[in-house]
């Protein structure tokens, strides 16, 4: 960063502190003002990018300072406001919807990673964001004030009005996906799968398939059903500002049973197989809704199996094995569908 950005995100900084000490408060506590946060974003974009600018060491210093400072006390005695903004190029244009959208990127940030009360929180649209844009003409912005609330004597002011409803949190973070693997899709065996946040970047999933295809006359058979079960932890850059996106380690088990059979020697379960691993994978956001998840995992495969074959209108059992497998037992190339609103929003 250059000194002259430097300079003016101090000077930012500072103009804020003044401003927000000398704004007029209607709710019945005073206000010191405790820790301040700029954060940038790319001009035209309402998407928060963790790794852009200074915003990844800025962010980390604000909530290690957040954590000390509540560590022991009341939270009910913290309020945090958030102050949009954007640069003096984007000034002229439509940029209140701009600013309402960084706004609620932030908002969802805060409350996925330091888990804060909705109730502390408060987007602000007043003499604040409209001034301090002048300050920081190079680069859009917005900005997070901290502050510690002490109570005053219930007669001395007004009480403090509720937040507005339309950033209702519940209404908006996406909470569970729906998907299908192509593969599976390919091969002619219908499959769908749900994905359940756990909160944070943890998430649950669960995934069924069925395919029950046969034409005995031609000796053939294409059937086969089961699932999967497991546990996902995603992380990388990605994963901190969208949720069921980026990089991602988890744990399944899986049970599975099937009959193949293509005109010759067939393969029946002989009862049902199970099994589980470990999978990496990486989901790729598409737009704002759809995802390509991408994912391996690597376990073992438990199950019986019978061989039969073809002969006279009958089918001739031939042997039954155990198989005990060890090495690729999942293998997804699968089209998401997020349910709920994303905070990634924005144009170039």
């Amino acid at each position: 960063m250059t000194s002259s950005r430097q300079l003016t995100l101090i000077t930012t900084l500072g103009v804020l502190f003044l401003m927000y000490c000398g704004t007029p408060r209607t709710f019945a506590q005073t206000v010191s003002v405790s820790d301040t946060l700029l954060v940038q974003f790319r001009s035209g974009w309402a998407e928060l990018e963790i790794d852009y600018a200074d915003n990844d060491r800025q962010i980390v210093s604000f909530r290690d300072r957040y954590q000390a400072r509540t560590s022991g006390m009341e939270l009910q005695s913290m309020q945090i406001d958030i102050y949009p903004g954007a640069s003096s190029g984007e000034l002229a244009e439509q940029d209140s919807t701009l600013r309402d959208r960084r706004a609620r990127a932030i908002y969802y940030f805060l409350w996925d990673s330091l888990r804060l009360d909705f109730n502390r929180v408060r987007i602000r649209h007043d003499a604040l964001v409209r001034e301090l844009p002048s300050l920081a003409e190079e680069q859009p912005w917005a900005a997070v004030v901290l502050s510690e609330l002490v109570p005053k004597a219930p007669d001395a002011v007004e009480p403090e009005p509720s937040a507005p409803a339309s950033f209702a949190p519940a209404a908006r973070l996406p909470f569970m996906a729906v998907t299908t693997n192509l593969l599976y899709d390919a091969a002619l065996i219908p499959n769908i799968g749900v994905e359940i946040t756990l909160g944070g970047r943890w998430s649950l999933t669960a995934d069924w398939n069925y395919a029950w295809w046969s034409n005995t006359r031609d000796n053939k058979a294409w059937q086969t059903y089961g699932g999967y079960l497991g546990v996902r932890h995603y992380f990388g850059r990605i994963a901190k500002t969208r949720r069921f996106s980026g990089h991602f380690l988890g744990l399944y088990g899986d049970a599975l049973t099937y009959d193949f059979e293509l005109g010759g020697t067939g393969y029946q379960a002989a009862r049902w197989g199970f099994g589980g691993g470990v999978e990496y994978g990486f989901s790729l956001p598409l737009n704002r809704s759809l995802n390509l998840d991408f994912s391996l995992g690597l376990g073992f495969q438990d199950g019986d199996y019978m061989t039969y074959e073809p002969r006279d209108g009958h089918f001739v059992w031939t042997g039954t094995y155990k198989r005990m497998w060890f090495g690729p037992t999942k293998i997804q190339i699968g089209l998401k569908w997020i349910l709920g609103k994303q905070e990634k929003e924005g144009r170039r």
